[in-house]
């Protein structure tokens, strides 16, 4: 009898798996967003660098990084108020908070201390990336979103390997392709899904 109702119980809980991954939809533009401004503040940067006006990437980053934290927050709670809140969106929600904190520690904490030295940030943040978007569409059953980490981390690689101010521009591009256009493409399957609903 206890055997029975332990397989009816996994079968239950597969079930809600299964069905909050085909009810799981988002709307995209927070990646859009961070990709846009993650490109214009690389670009930026290494034409800060190459003019040698080092004093005003910490300003443009800090901006940048209210911006899009401060963009992230409200449209989660406009999300909150439009999306059930079911157990595969919190942990995807938990999957891009770790993954912005670990991406501010490599970003603005380790380079004070000369930990590394700041060349190595971009091939960094590019691996944490990747496993970020690994972890989601394993969670989403999202095979293309899957295939978006092996980019970031074909990118972190060649950066790693060959490092220089070219990493920069390396990973605005990176941005464009593997973060604003996804975010596009999810933007896009958003709406559709938003008026079928209605």
């Amino acid at each position: 009898m206890d055997e029975n109702k332990a397989y009816e119980d996994l079968k239950f809980i597969k079930q809600i798996i299964e069905d909050s991954k085909r009810e799981f939809v988002y709307n995209g533009i927070d990646y859009i967003v961070w990709g846009i401004l993650t490109f214009i503040g690389l670009i930026a940067t290494y034409f800060t660098i190459h003019w040698s006006f080092f004093r005003s990437i910490g300003i443009i980053w800090l901006g940048i990084v209210f911006v899009g934290y401060l963009f992230g927050y409200l449209n989660g709670k406009r999300e909150e108020r439009i999306m059930p809140a079911t157990f595969l969106r919190k942990s995807i929600s938990a999957v891009w908070t770790a993954t912005g904190i670990s991406m501010l520690i490599f970003g603005f904490i380790a380079p004070f201390n000369n930990h590394y030295l700041s060349v190595f940030i971009c091939p960094f943040l590019s691996t944490v990336l990747g496993t970020a978007y690994f972890i989601t569409g394993s969670l989403v059953d999202g095979k293309w979103m899957k295939y978006l980490s092996i980019g970031w981390w074909a990118g972190a690689v060649t950066m790693f390997i060959i490092p220089g101010l070219y990493s920069l521009l390396l990973m605005a591009f990176m941005m464009l392709v593997l973060q604003t256009i996804p975010g596009i493409i999810l933007y896009r399957k958003f709406r559709r899904e938003m008026k079928a609903v209605k």
